[in-house]
């Protein structure tokens, strides 16, 4: 079996001066998970294609802006050819497909357009404006201009950069806009480019993008007081986000509530911060958490209240494998002490019929569809699987495996 050592639960850590926008954006409840997303330093689960496609979403834009190519098509394809090179040679990666063969066509040709649409935006120059007074903070923003090769500030050419980070101790809050651009001394875009899906089921954009905007917006605010910043949120095309001063208030409350209990410096135990259940989902260092380890065998046989979803994790002793054409299967007796399966699974695990009696421990598997008892109650199904059976099941590309 080809698994590292499951990494040791998180115990006591310490409270960060600053927290990622990111982080307290996508998290709804869980402190614990506000506070280790914002710190690079622990391992991660993996993030998969769809990760993988917004990074090269991003260095599509940048690379463009900085270089002097004339043909966005011809430098679309060759970054693109770079990118899944680079994919191919981590190990953690190296398992995937191509980018473009992780999505239908469709999804494709989107996303080509998409960010072909973006790299000629980020060329827009900016317009030039007058020297700032003396004190003004505009050397900030000129510093932070995320990308245009031809943008200007305050007469100069700026030289152009990647996301710059901006932090505010006030706030707690550091985090990296895509793109900031001064049109006028009082006039600022912030400008975010988004390769996934914007758009909750509602019409509405997603809650977590539109607080990202308001978080960047008020960092920004706090630099620039009395400046227009308009926020715009840009999946191909740009959708503007408001920013009134009402928003600007009720957000900043808001934020504040989230991180109300958080002492930068405080030594706590990372148990007393975890609050599992919705947001776990997605969370990246779940495999870390120690109450997401204790709660999860407890929602295999009944789902939490309030949940549409549970992570597709499971772990176990091993009581079976077996190997066929279409990958491994590994048999389980789980931490609910059920019967599970998990088929198909890819050979570069490594498993054997001598792992048997082994404890293991799967992240990010696939399954086709929840159980439900006779009385409704919903619980884990018992079968899951990595690789697809057919055209219809979904490939589980972020699956990681521990011993």
């Amino acid at each position: 079996m080809n698994a590292a050592p499951l990494p040791a639960p998180l115990g006591i850590i310490e409270i960060p001066r600053t927290f990622t926008v990111t982080a307290v954006c996508t998290a709804t409840a869980c402190k614990l998970r506000i506070v280790a997303a914002s710190d690079l330093r622990l391992d991660r689960l993996g993030s998969g294609p769809k990760a993988s496609m917004g990074s090269l979403y991003h260095a599509l834009i940048y690379e463009w802006a900085l270089s002097g190519d004339t043909d966005p098509v011809s430098f679309f394809d060759t970054l693109t050819a770079a990118w899944d090179e680079e994919l191919r040679q981590n190990p953690r990666t190296a398992h995937q497909a191509p980018l473009r063969a992780t999505m239908n066509a469709v999804d494709w040709i989107s996303f080509r357009r998409k960010a072909l649409a973006a790299m000629a935006r980020a060329r827009i120059p900016t317009v030039a404006t007058a020297a700032p007074a003396a004190g003004d903070s505009a050397a900030v923003l000129a510093a932070s201009t995320g990308a245009g090769g031809g943008c200007s500030f305050a007469g100069r050419s700026l030289s152009t950069q990647r996301e710059k980070m901006f932090e505010s101790e006030t706030l707690r809050l550091r985090g990296k806009p895509d793109l900031v651009r001064r049109r006028s001394p009082k006039d600022i875009e912030i400008r975010d480019f988004k390769s996934g899906v914007i758009w909750q089921g509602d019409g509405r954009l997603k809650e977590s993008i539109v607080l990202q905007m308001y978080a960047y917006g008020l960092l920004i605010d706090e630099r620039e007081r009395g400046a227009e910043i308009e926020l715009v949120v840009d999946d191909g095309e740009g959708v503007a986000v408001p920013f009134d001063r009402e928003n600007r208030v009720r957000v900043r409350n808001m934020f504040a509530g989230l991180l109300s209990g958080l002492e930068a410096g405080k030594r706590v135990n990372a148990e007393e911060l975890a609050s599992p259940g919705a947001d776990c989902g997605t969370c990246a260092i779940r495999h870390l958490c120690p109450a997401y380890r204790a709660a999860a065998p407890l929602w295999w046989r009944t789902f939490p209240k309030a949940s549409e979803r549970i992570p597709h994790d499971t772990w176990g002793s091993i009581t079976g494998v077996e190997t066929s054409s279409s990958g491994v299967r590994i048999r389980l007796a789980d931490a609910a002490g059920r019967s599970v399966q998990i088929d198909n699974l890819d050979a570069r695990h490594g498993f054997g019929t001598d792992d048997v009696g082994r404890y293991v421990w799967f992240f990010g598997l696939t399954v086709r569809g929840y159980g439900r008892s006779p009385d409704g109650i919903r619980f884990q199904p018992h079968n899951f699987f990595e690789l697809p059976r057919d055209g219809g099941d979904r490939r589980a590309w972020t699956v990681e495996v521990y011993s």
